[in-house]
C-alpha cells in the first residue's frame, strides 16, 4: 500500500515541521505484512539525532487496557472471579504475607508488588517466567486490599500470569477460545502521552503509534489512526 505509507509519511513530516510533534513512529500491519514504517523528527533535541524505526520510545500503559479486558473477559466466563485468591491459580505468589491477594486486588492496584524486584532489569523482561518467579517471591509494599498504588511495571505480568494458568492457553484479543474471525471488532487502547495502538480483526490490520512530545490528548493519534483506516477500508 505505497498511497498509504506516503500519505503517512506526509501527516508526520507537517506534524513535525509545525512544531505539533518532535518526534514519532507509525507501524500499520495488513494481514500480517508491515504495510507503513514510517518515522519523522528528532529522538534527541540535544543533539538532532534522527528518529529510526528502531528508537526506542516511552509508551508505558499502552497494554494496559486490554490485559484488563483478559481478565474481565475470564470473569465473564467462569474462568475465574474477582474475588477468587491468586494463589488458587499461583500458590507460589502466596509468599511474604500474599495470599489473601485477589484478582480484584489485582485489577485495582492495590495488591502490594507495584515495583519490579531486585535483580529484574530490562533485560529480564522479555523472559516471562523469571519475571513472575520474582514477582510471586517479593515481600508486598503492603497488605494485599488495604492501600493502593500504581503498579505501572507489574500489572501485565499479574494479570497475564493469572489469565495464563486460569486458561492453559496463549492470550489475544478477541472472545477468550474463538476462532479469529467469530471477533470481527475493532479495540483500540491509549498509552502514556498520546502513545495509541489498536487491532481490527475484521479488517486483520493492527496499528501502533508512538511519540517523544508527551501530551494529554491524542489528537495526533487520531488524524493517523483515521487515515489509515480509510487507507485500509476506503469507502464505497
Amino acid at each position: 500500500m505505497p498511497s498509504l505509507r506516503r500519505e503517512v509519511q506526509r501527516v508526520l513530516d507537517e506534524l513535525v515541521g509545525s512544531g505539533a510533534e518532535t518526534g514519532l513512529q507509525v507501524a500499520v500491519f495488513h494481514q500480517g505484512a508491515l504495510v507503513v514504517d514510517a518515522v519523522a523528527g528528532v529522538a534527541d533535541s540535544r543533539t538532532g539525532r534522527g528518529v529510526t524505526p528502531e528508537t526506542p520510545f516511552f509508551s508505558f500503559s499502552a497494554g494496559k487496557v486490554m490485559t484488563s479486558l483478559i481478565a474481565h473477559l475470564l470473569v465473564g466466563t467462569g474462568a475465574v472471579g474477582y474475588d477468587t485468591p491468586v494463589v488458587d491459580l499461583w500458590p507460589e505468589f502466596g509468599a511474604h504475607g500474599k495470599a489473601t491477594a485477589t484478582l480484584r486486588h489485582v485489577l485495582t492496584h492495590s495488591v502490594g508488588v507495584p515495583a519490579m524486584p531486585r535483580g529484574i532489569g530490562p533485560a529480564d523482561l522479555t523472559d516471562w517466567s523469571r519475571v513472575c518467579t520474582a514477582i510471586a517471591d517479593a515481600e508486598p509494599r503492603w497488605r494485599p486490599g488495604t492501600e493502593t498504588g500504581y503498579h505501572s511495571f507489574t500489572f501485565g505480568f499479574l494479570v497475564g500470569e493469572v489469565a495464563r494458568r486460569a486458561t492453559g492457553k496463549p492470550m489475544r484479543l478477541g472472545r477468550i477460545g474463538a476462532r479469529p474471525d467469530e471477533a470481527p471488532t475493532t479495540f483500540g487502547w491509549v498509552g502514556g502521552g498520546g502513545s495509541y495502538v489498536y487491532a481490527d480483526t475484521a479488517t486483520g490490520t493492527s496499528f501502533a503509534m508512538t511519540k517523544n512530545r508527551l501530551t494529554p490528548h491524542f489528537d495526533t493519534a487520531q488524524r493517523i489512526a483515521d487515515l489509515t483506516t480509510a487507507g485500509i477500508d476506503p469507502p464505497a
